[in-house]
């Protein structure tokens, strides 16, 4: 009866020991590989997708931040080219202006239609000081803003006036130009300038 115990305990003991580490390893098998497939695969670039797609779409508002500077530089192409063409409609079309210009008040020139021996510079530099000199008699003699200034020489006239935001209008005409039309056609190129600037 003594050899009948040893027989019935070891038996439980090797089933007993048998059965877990089977039971467990592949509860813990399912467990790492039910999440690794469906983690990295499947579950984790969805959630990193949805928070890069909605920190990207910022990001990619900001990011076409570097591109927004492109277009910028487009936009500011499109309005140099308006500029040109106003100012070359002006000394084309109106009778008797040889040239014109777009000058800031600083003396900076933003854009011209004039011959080719009139440095832009030069010119763009004593357009700013007709201004400022026309301003100082102006206040000096109690007339009030400057409007226009008007220069006239044995070859024409040399007509300035605001343009806005900063700007002026600078025309040089020759001498059978007339000055009412002129300064008509100066402020419909006025109108359209401040349309662009």
């Amino acid at each position: 009866m003594a050899p009948q115990p040893h027989v019935t305990t070891q038996p439980h003991a090797q089933a007993s020991e048998s059965l877990p580490p089977i039971t467990a390893t592949p509860v813990h098998a399912e467990i790492k590989t039910a999440p690794e497939k469906v983690a990295p695969a499947r579950q984790e670039p969805p959630p990193s997708s949805k928070p890069n797609s909605e920190g990207s779409a910022p990001q990619s508002r900001t990011n076409p931040a570097p591109l927004s500077p492109a277009r910028k530089q487009e936009n500011m192409m499109s309005r140099v080219d308006e500029i040109h063409q106003v100012l070359h409609k002006l000394s084309t079309q109106s009778l008797g202006v040889e040239g014109s210009a777009l000058i800031s008040e600083d003396g900076l020139m933003i854009a011209s239609a004039l011959g080719e021996n009139m440095e832009e510079s030069r010119v763009a530099g004593i357009t700013a000081t007709l201004l400022s000199l026309g301003g100082r008699a102006s206040a000096e003699f109690k007339r009030g803003s400057v409007q226009e200034v008007i220069v006239r020489g044995d070859h024409g006239y040399a007509v300035l006036i605001g343009a806005g935001r900063g700007t002026l209008l600078l025309a040089l005409t020759d001498e059978t130009s007339k000055l009412g039309l002129v300064f008509f056609d100066m402020r419909e190129a006025v109108a359209k300038l401040q349309n662009v600037l």
